[in-house]
């Protein structure tokens, strides 16, 4: 997981990814280290996917302006498209299930 600076183009990233992963954590999120460690094993299935992890505290106006306003925060877009949105408490086995199923349907002919 690529950890997002603000050098980088948010929206460009996204619109560019047939699959994006955003995470929003801060350093003092226990759960958000967790939850980007799980990341980082599960998308290697996923060769055409990115996976960036936003600081809240490093970048909080893009934080903000994204509408996040607490840690954990989980974004999946799909060819630009917001697809699923979890923040606090969430199954993160279920976010994987709902992108393995969506990414089955686009992928039908």
């Amino acid at each position: 997981m690529l950890e997002m600076t603000q050098y980088d183009n948010p929206k460009e990233i996204i619109e560019n990814s047939s699959l994006c992963i955003l995470l929003y954590g801060s350093k003092t999120c226990a759960p958000c280290h967790a939850i980007r460690q799980r990341i980082d094993e599960w998308i290697k299935e996923y060769t055409q996917a990115v996976s960036y992890y936003i600081d809240i505290e490093k970048l909080s106006v893009f934080s903000a302006q994204s509408g996040i306003f607490s840690t954990p925060s989980v974004r999946v877009f799909m060819e630009g498209i917001p697809v699923i949105e979890k923040s606090g408490y969430f199954s993160l086995e279920e976010i994987f299930i709902n992108i393995r199923r969506l990414c089955d349907l686009r992928d039908q002919p």
